[in-house]
């Protein structure tokens, strides 16, 4: 199932709190009983945004319930979702394209790249463990 979503408009809605944004992606797709719901307090803005629609625009993501149960480090799970949102949404569309150019991994990230083991890096492409086919 691809989600589609606004990585820029949701992180503004939250201040770029990851914990909220954790929280909102958690919510949305029904995963309360997961460790980053239970741990924090949920705001009330969180509980508000997760009964809207996901706002529109360029981002996506695939399998995304499968990335949310796997993840295991809030830090890798947010880099993970990050560098997601980077993609390009007519490439995956019109030639099933669903990883990331190196290219386009802003210079701070790579380090963390490296060691988050959600990520794989081949032939420089970043692939997204959770969403090959």
């Amino acid at each position: 199932m691809t989600i589609k979503f606004s990585w820029k408009r949701i992180n503004n809605m939250f201040g770029w709190n990851a914990i909220n944004v954790l929280q909102y992606f958690y919510l949305k797709q029904k995963l309360d009983k997961s460790v980053f719901v239970q741990t924090y307090k949920i705001p009330y803005k969180v509980k508000r945004e997760i009964t809207k629609a996901y706002p529109r625009g360029p981002c996506f993501m695939l399998n995304l319930d499968k990335v949310l149960q796997e993840a295991t480090n809030p830090n890798y799970l947010y880099i993970y979702l990050e560098l997601a949102s980077k993609r390009n949404l007519f490439d995956y569309k019109m030639r099933g394209i669903n990883y990331l150019p190196m290219h386009f991994v802003p210079e701070y990230l790579l380090g963390l790249v490296e060691t988050n083991p959600m990520l794989e890096v081949k032939d420089e492409k970043l692939y997204f463990k959770y969403e090959q086919r």
